[in-house]
């Protein structure tokens, strides 16, 4: 494949106005598909015959005869030397400048410059992650990688801007703004911007996402869109770091519901879980981790919590401090820590009302915080004090997991004789 043959293969997509020709045109050099004999230092580029062709094909297909064209060729051509050589930031540079000038057009022609978009950022985003990850000594050292990944980002937020603010009379495509999203989320979440994640699910809360904006906006919309089950994901993930816990649950089953891949599935099982618990108190079967294998390796945590050990609890919670981490789920299972004290002082209580004779129940709802504080010592390694559960006590009230009022002076809790444990 020479140089020559690529310059042919543009002009036919640009003469016949055909995306899918544009878009293979593009995936051909991103590949480097038929490209073994090509050698940069051998090539010598003819921009005067460049120039002719291009602009005869942008007659044949009712173009401007501008110099978009003979742009986004020379782009073309010094990313597939930089493929050749292995030069990466070039290959970022490249790209990033690709997605730039066909943006310019987007708007006018999205249905012949959407699809190349597309093509063009998704294989961007790749090379950006393999070569910049977070906290790598280059990333941290190199004072020229922040600028690169901040030009990639800015890159992929041209196309979504121009997209999520559309006032032409073109119909929004809401495929091309969920892929663009998700392409906005995964960058953000892997560079741990957490503020521009909030931002971005604001900007999404305020048009795609608002009832009344698919009502107003000339959205595209379809029953089923093969982009809605990431999407979703990012929109659960991203209401996750606001601590909206009931709608981020929401959105990741609506993902799981969807179906995407099954490692996408697996990863919306891992924020399912804890959020399931967290709003439901359900716990996760023997028959569930049977089924998904792969989630077992977080079983210990559930099988402490069904038994109510503070102490192992804490053990294995800091043995999986880690992934919980990475996942952006460690602070649910920190909550869980009082959910397992809560569930113990309910059994605690329960079993403290058996005991009493008639007469005693009475007055079986007026509880001493010493009792509690015997019931929770008995499930971890910790020697709590009466302080530390008249501390748990007024918490639990606040947060209204408990129903009553706490006397310090006799040192009691007065529970709720009809509901204390709401």
């Amino acid at each position: 494949m020479t140089w020559q043959q690529l310059l042919d293969e543009l002009c036919t997509a640009i003469s016949s106005h055909d995306t899918l020709k544009l878009a293979m045109f593009l995936l051909r050099i991103i590949n480097l598909q038929d490209m073994e004999d090509f050698r940069p230092e051998q090539t010598s580029l003819d921009f005067m015959l460049i120039n002719r062709s291009i602009a005869a094909a942008q007659r044949g297909g009712g173009g401007s005869g501008d110099e978009f064209f003979q742009q986004l060729f020379l782009l073309c051509m010094d990313l597939l030397v930089a493929l050749k050589s292995g030069n990466v930031d070039t290959q970022i540079r490249c790209q990033t400048e690709q997605i730039n000038l066909l943006s310019k057009r987007l708007l006018d022609e999205p249905s012949f410059f959407l699809m190349p978009i597309i093509i063009v950022a998704k294989n961007l985003r790749r090379v950006v992650f393999s070569n910049y990850p977070p906290n790598s000594a280059r990333m941290l050292d190199d004072s020229t990688a922040t600028p690169t990944v901040d030009s990639f980002t800015n890159a992929i937020q041209r196309p979504f801007k121009l997209l999520i603010s559309n006032k032409s009379d073109n119909t929004i495509n809401i495929s091309a703004i969920h892929i663009f999203a998700s392409h906005l989320f995964s960058i953000y979440f892997k560079y741990n911007k957490l503020n521009a994640v909030i931002n971005l699910y604001k900007v999404l809360s305020n048009t795609v996402l608002s009832d009344t904006a698919r009502d107003t906006r000339r959205i595209e919309m379809s029953p089923m869109l093969p982009t809605q089950s990431l999407f979703d994901y990012f929109i659960g993930l991203s209401l996750l770091v606001q601590s909206n816990y009931e709608k981020s649950f929401a959105f990741f089953n609506s993902a799981y519901q969807n179906k995407h891949s099954r490692s996408l599935d697996l990863k919306i099982l891992f924020y399912l879980l804890p959020l399931n618990y967290l709003i439901s108190k359900k716990l996760p079967t023997d028959a569930f981790f049977q089924k998904h294998p792969d989630l077992k390796v977080i079983q210990p945590l559930y099988t402490c919590i069904k038994k109510l050990s503070l102490s192992d609890y804490n053990k294995n919670l800091e043995a999986f401090k880690f992934l919980l981490l990475r996942f952006k789920v460690y602070s649910l299972y920190i909550k869980f820590q009082t959910m397992i004290q809560l569930q113990t002082l309910k059994t605690a209580y329960a079993i403290y009302k058996d005991t009493q004779t008639p007469e005693q129940l009475q007055k079986a709802h007026i509880v001493a915080f010493s009792f509690f504080t015997t019931s929770l010592n008995l499930g971890t390694s910790c020697t709590q004090t009466d302080f530390d559960t008249e501390c748990l006590l007024c918490r639990l009230i606040a947060t209204n997991n408990i129903k009553g009022y706490l006397s310090h002076a006799k040192q009691v809790i007065v529970l709720s004789k009809s509901s204390p444990f709401p």
